[in-house]
């Protein structure tokens, strides 16, 4: 029985490291996603990079926080900081296609990429009337 015991725990202990490290990576994943969101939205600002970069990155961002293992109010933080991004990234689209730096297809995207992040938001808050399935 000694012998069973001892086998389990030792089984346990040799699946924590492996856990931990995925936990680990998953949280690597979530960080870098973060820096690109950084980056994309500025290098959008300075006419380097396109609108539909940054609002995939946006969306894998809190993608990767959520696989990271955010649950409640931290899923609820993340899903607040995609809107919050979102939102300044369609003020910043309308102001390049205002100002002639932008396709005004790029008001109509941005609005799309807020649109889901504020989805995403109110069905976490309850406050949903639609949801989106793919």
């Amino acid at each position: 029985m000694r012998a069973i015991v001892l086998v389990v725990m030792l089984g346990i202990v040799s699946i924590a490291p492996a856990a931990y490290a995925q936990q680990t990576s998953l949280q690597q994943r979530a960080d870098a996603a973060g820096r690109v969101v950084t980056r994309v939205m500025a290098q959008y600002t300075a006419g380097t990079s396109t609108i539909d970069e940054v609002g995939a990155w946006l969306e894998r961002w809190y993608k990767a926080r959520q696989d990271a293992g955010a649950r409640a109010a931290t899923l609820l933080a993340a899903a607040q900081d995609w809107s919050t991004k979102a939102h300044a990234l369609e003020t910043t689209a309308k102001s390049k296609v205002a100002a002639g730096l932008a396709p005004t297809t790029d008001a109509d995207k941005a609005m799309f990429f807020r649109l889901e992040a504020d989805g995403e938001l109110a069905r976490l808050r309850g406050t949903s009337s639609f949801t989106v399935t793919y």
